[in-house]
């Protein structure tokens, strides 16, 4: 699992992007996301196969959140997601 600081998320890649056809970031997602973490977003991705799993999460960068917590925080909303 992959953790990268950006300007405003930390996105941790839990899937390689290569594997999919067609990503989105999808409303319903990012509710859910946001129970866990207030403002973070999900991508949702179709494999060839035409099934949509979580290819990342992006977690909102704010104080006390370190990569570490980042990569927590995205598992627990990606069991949520996918339960």
């Amino acid at each position: 699992m992959k953790v990268t600081a950006k300007n405003k998320f930390f996105h941790v890649r839990f899937r390689s992007p290569g594997r999919y056809t067609t990503c989105r970031v999808p409303s319903w997602a990012s509710r859910v996301a946001s129970t866990v973490s207030r403002g973070a977003k999900t991508r949702q991705c179709r494999t060839r196969r035409g099934e949509w799993e979580t290819q990342s999460v992006m977690i909102p960068r704010r104080p006390g959140v370190t990569k570490a917590a980042a990569r927590r925080l995205a598992r627990k909303i990606v069991k949520k997601i996918e339960k």
